[in-house]
């Protein structure tokens, strides 16, 4: 698979073309291709009761990307307004910089890894729906409130508008402490879904431009 998705990228940089932003982390060698050293990053997760193999491609700014924080919050605390806190501080020291109105991705639990992994995974679900625990729905709604209330507004010029969605996702963690990742994803939220199904038909999906 990863052979195959890494030539579709050499081949959409080339044919549309794509901006060749693939680099080497310390010499800077630019491979024109998007790909090398382990890119496109691809990551699996099996759902054994799915009887298709489902793919999205999601094109990330980096002005977005470098705003992805991790921080713990102390169980002995108050979590919530911890986590309100921290998305708050992150928020207003983003500024403009992630190009808002964008969609905030925080993920709560698991270990520093699997939090950020949620982070991002939150900010792919569909603008307008809203996690099934009611206490984490309850969460983004009052998390998107607040950050609408900054009044840092469309790429940071003023407004009511900073956020379309906060979108949270959670998973089990230690007794000690929560962590929580907050990634960013810029207003453009481009992404793509097919599915391919075992007799070789293949479904493509869009949930949201």
């Amino acid at each position: 698979m990863h052979k195959a998705l890494s030539e579709a990228t050499r081949k959409a940089t080339k044919e549309i073309p794509l901006r060749e932003n693939v680099i080497h982390p310390l010499t800077g060698e630019n491979s024109g291709t998007n790909t090398g050293w382990g890119m496109p990053y691809i990551h699996f997760e099996m759902e054994p009761e799915l009887d298709y193999l489902e793919i999205t491609f999601i094109p990330k700014g980096y002005g977005s990307e470098a705003k992805t924080t991790l921080v713990y919050i102390a169980t002995s605390e108050p979590v919530i307004e911890g986590i309100e806190k921290c998305v708050l501080d992150n928020v207003r020291f983003a500024m403009g910089e992630p190009c808002p109105p964008y969609i905030v991705g925080v993920g709560l639990g698991g270990t520093a890894d699997i939090a950020t992994w949620l982070s991002k995974k939150a900010y792919l679900r569909p603008l307008g729906t809203h996690h099934p625990d009611p206490n984490v729905a309850a969460l983004e709604s009052r998390l998107l409130d607040a950050v609408n209330k900054t009044g840092i507004g469309a790429m940071a010029m003023g407004g009511n508008t900073t956020a379309l969605a906060v979108h949270i996702e959670i998973f089990g963690t230690h007794s000690a402490a929560v962590p929580v990742a907050l990634s960013f994803q810029c207003w453009a939220a481009r992404q793509s879904t097919a599915r391919i199904y075992d007799d070789g038909r293949t479904e493509y999906v869009t949930s949201h431009k």
